[in-house]
């Protein structure tokens, strides 16, 4: 079950938001044995605000909240490696910074935005020795938004690959969006 409650308060262009994912058990196991695996629960929240006399807006979410320290460590890996993070010397404000995304939005005009986000776990966890990039973390986007249909594409940085992702969003009823 995902449970969430959100907060709109339009006088002030904010919005504020808590999520729990995946809160419950597995029902039945995959190999028939009494077994069961745990879910990937999550506990996230999250603040947008958009700024009264510009055309941008911030946002700051914080997940895994139900953790102090969400690193992975591969103490195996990281031996062989030659990194300290296997001695767990991971420092105070690090594990903290480890659960924020940040993003900014920007709108130009009515129609078009530009989205771009910033998440430091992500940069931490694949910035692996020798196959970094200099992008591990960042996401950039652009949204057309006309009156009757919303087109996005997004993209991310994992080490020197990228992903893609392609939104449109519509009303079947043919309807304006909000």
């Amino acid at each position: 079950v995902d449970i969430g409650v959100a907060y709109f308060d339009s006088s002030n262009h904010m919005q504020v938001s808590v999520l729990i994912k995946n809160l419950g058990t597995q029902l039945k196991t995959y190999d028939g044995s009494n077994r069961k695996e745990d879910l990937p629960f999550d506990l996230e929240a999250g603040i947008t605000k958009r700024l009264a006399h510009a055309p941008i807006q911030f946002s700051l979410t914080a997940h895994h909240l139900q953790a102090f320290n969400i690193y992975y460590n591969d103490t195996t890996f990281n031996a062989n490696e030659g990194d300290d993070r296997s001695l767990g010397k991971s420092l105070t404000l690090d594990k903290i910074v480890s659960h924020l995304v940040l993003s900014t939005q920007f709108f130009i005009g009515d129609k078009l935005e530009l989205t771009g986000g910033y998440n430091f776990l992500r940069r931490h966890d694949l910035n692996a020795y020798n196959i970094t990039s200099g992008l591990n973390g960042f996401t950039l986007g652009v949204g057309l938004l006309l009156k009757k249909l919303h087109i996005r594409y997004a993209t991310g940085f994992y080490q020197q690959n990228m992903f893609h992702q392609f939104s449109l969003n519509l009303n079947w009823k043919g309807e304006a969006l909000e």
